[in-house]
């Protein structure tokens, strides 16, 4: 039961830090794309 809940929350933890990644990704991204279009 507590190995269930221990996987589960790094399982949880990853998934989280994936979407922050995706997220920043996706905003350094749109900076980018704005800099090159403007140049």
């Amino acid at each position: 039961m507590i190995k269930k809940m221990i996987k589960g929350l790094v399982v949880w933890k990853i998934f989280n830090s994936t979407v922050v990644l995706v997220n920043e990704i996706k905003v350094w991204y749109k900076n980018y794309t704005k800099k090159a279009f403007y140049q």
